[in-house]
Formats: structure tokens, C-alpha cells, sequence
């Protein structure tokens, strides 16, 4: 068995073990470690989770995601009503203040648009706005205003002193520069599932408006 035979029996056992959506329709490639997703999943959510799922594989180097949501019957809805009920998720939500997001909807695919005060926020407003049936597409154009500035050096500190108080995470092998608020990720862990774990690190850590992820998983 070769190592792309391997990579590949992996991940199609993953994908199935899966319970969370429906792999049955998904087919798998892999050549050098790179992997091709193509096929049909029931809705954007499933989506992301096969992606997901994919990189947490050994031996995986990318993902090239061609999935297509194709909802189930029952679940179509018009844009209009998948815009109505993305603005009811966020009107909802505890966390999101949904003042200054835009919602525009085409062809089921949704865009975020205008502003949150936290870094986090932009993908919460994401994940709530991808749950809602009929979706079969994301664009994340929000921006982030912090509603608590800090100087880049702070922000590099935080989130250095961050990654160190993680067991899951050797901080030695991370490099963290912040330019303008972006956090720039650098170096290399052991899995992907670091490289998240790094990544959501950053991500909730006070003033950050971007995160640039350069880390090499080897």
C-alpha cells in the first residue's frame, strides 16, 4: 500500500465515522499528501466539518475543498428567507450585537457585511449564519472595530503568555509578530489539530483585528 492509498482508506474512514452529516456522496483524492474533496454534502456546516476532519488525518499537507451543498428536500428556502432567519440567529444570540451587520443573501449564498468590536465575533456571527437551512455558501466580509485598543507588543505578549499556559501547545516552536492588530503565526507544530488550537489562541485574545496563519505542520 502506498502512502496515498493509506492517507486516502484514512480519511474515508473518518469522513464516515462521522456522525455529524452524510459522507456517502463525498469522493476523496489524494496525491502527495494532498487531498481533493468533490461530491455533494446537505448543508454548508457539513462542509466545513469534512474539511475539518480531512486535515486531522496523518500525512494530510492540504485540503482543496470542492464540495457542494445540495440541501435536502424540505430544507430549500429563498434568499429572502434565509435572510430573514440569519438576521433572527444573530437578533438572538447572546454574544453578537447584530446592529452593524449587513446580511445580503443571492443564490443561497450569504454575506456578512459591516462590523463587530471582537475578533472571535466575526466567526461567531459566521457559524450562526452558516446553521440556518438552505445556506450553501459564506462570505465573511465583516470587519473588526476592538472595543478595547492595545499596542501591538501587548497583543503579542497576551497571546505568547496564552499559547504557554496550554498543554496542548509547544509555545517554543511558535513565532508571534502583530502588525496593526493582525497576528502573524509562524513555525511548525506536530498536527493540525494544533495549528487550530494555536490559531483559536489567538483569535480571543483582546484587541486582535486579523490572524495571518503561517504555521507548517510537520
Amino acid at each position: 500500500m502506498t502512502t496515498s492509498e493509506r492517507i486516502k482508506g484514512e480519511v474515508m474512514e473518518h469522513l464516515a465515522w462521522d456522525d455529524s452529516f452524510d459522507a456517502s456522496k463525498i469522493q476523496v483524492a489524494v496525491s502527495q499528501g494532498k487531498v481533493l474533496l468533490t461530491g455533494t454534502v446537505s448543508s454548508y456546516p457539513a462542509r466545513v466539518a469534512a474539511e475539518r476532519d480531512v486535515r486531522l488525518v496523518p500525512g494530510v499537507t492540504s485540503v482543496e475543498n470542492q464540495l457542494q451543498v445540495e440541501p435536502q428536500n424540505g430544507t430549500s428556502a429563498t434568499d429572502e428567507d434565509i435572510r430573514s432567519r440569519v438576521q433572527s440567529m444573530l437578533a438572538w444570540d447572546a454574544l453578537v450585537n447584530p446592529k452593524d451587520i449587513k446580511v445580503r443573501v443571492k443564490d443561497g449564498v450569504v454575506t456578512l457585511e459591516g462590523s463587530v468590536d471582537a475578533y472571535w465575533k466575526r466567526f461567531r456571527a459566521e457559524d450562526l449564519a452558516s446553521d440556518v437551512g438552505g445556506v450553501i455558501g459564506m462570505t465573511n466580509r465583516l470587519k473588526v472595530a476592538p472595543r478595547r485598543s492595545a499596542a501591538d507588543d501587548c497583543i503579542a505578549t497576551e497571546v505568547h503568555r496564552a499559547l504557554r499556559r496550554s498543554m496542548a501547545i509547544d509555545a517554543e516552536r511558535i513565532k508571534v509578530k502583530v502588525k496593526d492588530g493582525v497576528v502573524i503565526l509562524s513555525g511548525t507544530v506536530p498536527t493540525w489539530d494544533m495549528r487550530f488550537a494555536v490559531e483559536d489562541t489567538a483569535k480571543f485574545t483582546t484587541g486582535v483585528t486579523g490572524i495571518v496563519n503561517k504555521l507548517k505542520v510537520d
